[in-house]
């Protein structure tokens, strides 16, 4: 394989990878330990990242779009992952250690996941300021098997269908597969919420109308964070829910068998 020039050429004591515009089948990156890493316009098809270690994830840095398709991440250790403009399809993310995944212009389709996705957002929305170099408003996230991942500090926004997922089942989260009548019955019960709890719940219900607001029709909420501070306005809340019929006694379903998605 060929190997790309600033790899041969980076020190030892600072490594560092810039992969402009390559077209690359079946090349091998596995075990690379990189401080920083920046791909611009590139193509990876069957491309092997088993096992990289990147301080700097840039996987998709520039207005152009870089493309990942049946690609392995297994094993990967990825700090900082920012992605611009960037579709992967297929790909391979198990036993992972990925955290600040900053969410661009991004297509995530039939990928697999297991291990930790830390402190990161995921949103079916693309951010004003990469809409130009995309050429559309809206994320694809589909078709994801998300079930062996754990995902503390992780918030769905901006429209990503969570029934077209595989979620993970763990008493951990609580979902809200229809959030905006959650929020309307809980505005309705709050008279009879206990004083003491009424601006905890409040706060909570903000949260979640803010995501509803933003697109996000199914909320998906660790619950960690969510019962932190106050955790009983937090109980009150679920068991409200649980009795309403809103909040499921298990995490989301897995998602029903998908056709599968082609690259286009």
């Amino acid at each position: 394989m060929r190997q790309p020039r600033p790899l041969r050429d980076s020190t030892r004591d600072e490594p560092w990878l810039i992969l402009d515009h390559e077209v690359l089948r079946s090349a091998s990156f596995a075990g690379a330990k990189l401080h920083s890493l920046a791909v611009l316009g590139s193509r990876f098809e069957g491309c092997v990242f088993a096992g990289i270690s990147v301080d700097d994830a840039q996987l998709a840095a520039g207005p152009d779009r870089c493309d990942y398709l049946d690609c392995v991440f297994d094993g990967a250790r990825l700090g900082a992952v920012h992605t611009g403009v960037a579709r992967f399809v297929r790909c391979s993310f198990r036993n992972v250690r990925l955290r600040n995944w900053h969410w661009g212009a991004v297509d995530l389709v039939d990928c697999t996941f297991s291990g930790v996705l830390r402190n990161s957002v995921i949103s079916g929305r693309v951010p004003d300021r990469w809409r130009a170099a995309a050429g559309r408003n809206r994320n694809l996230v589909d078709g994801n098997d998300l079930r062996e991942l754990a995902l503390p500090g992780v918030e769905f926004v901006g429209g990503v269908d969570l029934s077209r997922q595989r979620m993970p089942r763990s008493p951990e989260y609580l979902y809200l597969p229809t959030a905006t009548s959650a929020v309307a019955v809980a505005q309705h019960a709050l008279p009879r919420c206990p004083d003491e709890l009424r601006d905890a719940v409040v706060l909570r219900l903000r949260r979640i109308r803010d995501l509803v607001d933003g697109g996000q029709h199914q909320v998906w909420l660790a619950g960690k964070r969510f019962f932190a501070g106050r955790a009983e306005a937090g109980r009150w809340l679920a068991e409200l829910w649980r009795a309403t019929g809103h909040l499921p006694d298990t995490s989301p379903p897995a998602a029903t068998t998908f056709a599968g998605h082609r690259d286009g």
